[in-house]
């Protein structure tokens, strides 16, 4: 059986932030997160992430249902 989904995605944001530590681009307590750009958290293609401040990455606009807000054209 497989575990809930908020686990998996929190299982894989820990595995992208791992992979970039062992690259040495974040630091335990650097105060950075690993972003990843289409908000996936299960695509932890290499492409996907982007190191950014912990303000950066969790202070997006936001919808009525706390998801993120993405800009239309």
């Amino acid at each position: 059986m497989n575990p809930p989904l908020p686990k998996r995605k929190r299982a894989s944001r820990g595995r992208a932030r791992y992979k970039l530590m062992k690259e040495g681009k974040v630091r335990l307590g650097d105060g950075l997160d690993v972003d990843h750009k289409d908000g996936n958290a299960n695509n932890n293609s290499p492409s996907n992430w982007k190191v950014t401040t912990k303000k950066d990455n969790r202070g997006f606009p936001r919808d009525s249902h706390s998801s993120k807000k993405y800009k239309t054209a």
